[in-house]
This record gives C-alpha cells, structure tokens and sequence, in this order.
C-alpha cells in the first residue's frame, strides 16, 4: 500500500512538472508570434530577458528571424524585418534579404541618423532621412567624404522644388561635375537666374551653365 501511495505522488509530481514545462513553451512562443502575413508587433519587450544570459537571448533572437524568414508574402517578409529591428536593435537588418531598405525604414522610424552607419549603403541612408525630414544638415554629419555628403544634400535639394538654394552654398566639394556644381546648375534652371551660374567655380562649367540658362530664356 505504502509502494503505491508513493508512486502515485510521484506521477502527480512528474504530470505538474511536464504541465508547468508545456505551459511556459507554449506562453513564450505565443509572445513571438507571427502571422504569414504580417508581422504581430507583440514581441515581448519586458525586462525578463536581462534576466538571460546571452545564449539565451541570442536563440531567441534567431527564432524571431527565422519567423521572419517563414513569411510567405515578400513585403510582409521585409516589414517583418523592419518591426524586430524597432525592437530589436539595428543589428537584425544584417539577416534581411534587402538589407539597405532595411536599414533606410529603421532610420526613418527611429528618427535615428546613425543607424545609417551601419548601412551597405550609406549615403542613400542618410539621403532617404534626410528627404524625409526635409532637412539636409543631415547629410553634413555623415562620417564620409565631402563629395558623399554632398551629393547626398544634392539629392535632397534635386528632391524638392524649392526658392532657397542656400544648399548648395553649404557643399564643400571641387572639381569637375561635383555635387556642388550640379546644384548650382540645377538652381540656375529652376530659378531662371544666372547668378547661380556665376558661383560655378570650373570656367568651362559655368560656361555651359550660362549657355543652357540662355536656351531655356532665348529659345528659337
């Protein structure tokens, strides 16, 4: 009798055991859930995981990517990438198949310039920012050659139609064809003024600047 009363505690213990164990999984996998369509913003973002040690922490990164990776629907699948990034840290847009556009929605999200260090494309990062927040001065801060950040302040002003061609005063690059002379020329055309013309410092630049600005006023 006494045999059996144990073993009974036994598989009462086991059966809570197994049912704690089958509870918590199924818990933390609903936390991560995604759907093939859409990426479910219900990551858990608690405090639990500084609790962790990084092994842990690293598998459960790499399951929520591998969920991403199961999205049937390509835009779904790319969002998917985006939205754990937000949560996740810039770093989750290094297992994105479009790693650039990645990178580009995480900044524009965050609001966040430097997360476009970390893009294979830089100067389109700090570009598409920049356009967005109708603000070149940040292309200025990107850590990149004269030429990039001008060019990327002249996408920004090729970008909108605008009176105050103050951008181009700002670029700092020289030589044939710059950003800086692209914009000036741009300005000259838009704004029908050959003053923009006259700040071209390669001679033969602002000759042929002078000259298409006196075809689009004097046409034959």
């Amino acid at each position: 009798m006494k045999k059996y009363t144990i073993l009974t505690v036994m598989i009462i213990v086991l059966l809570i055991i197994v049912g704690g164990t089958y509870y918590y999984s199924q818990n933390k996998n609903n936390n991560f859930k995604i759907s093939d369509k859409i990426l479910v913003n219900n990551f858990d973002s608690s405090k639990t995981e500084e609790k962790q040690n990084t092994g842990s922490v690293t598998s459960l990164i790499e399951s929520n990517i591998q969920q991403c990776n199961d999205v049937r629907d390509l835009q779904a699948r790319y969002k998917c990438y985006v939205d754990l990034a937000v949560i996740k840290g810039a770093q989750i847009c290094e297992y994105s198949p479009v790693k650039q556009s990645c990178y580009e929605q995480l900044a524009i999200q965050k609001n966040d310039y430097t997360i476009c260090e970390y893009s294979p494309a830089k100067r389109s990062c700090y570009g598409k920012l920049a356009i967005q927040k109708k603000d070149y001065t940040i292309c200025q801060v990107m850590n990149d050659s004269d030429y990039n950040k001008d060019a990327c302040m002249f996408e920004v002003m090729f970008e909108f139609d605008t009176s105050n061609y103050s951008i181009c005063d700002a670029m700092t690059s020289t030589g044939p064809e710059s950003p800086k002379t692209n914009c000036y020329n741009v300005a000259s055309i838009r704004s029908r003024d050959q003053k923009y013309c006259q700040k071209i410092v390669i001679a033969s630049e602002k000759d042929q600047c002078l000259q298409t600005l006196n075809l689009l006023q004097n046409p034959k």
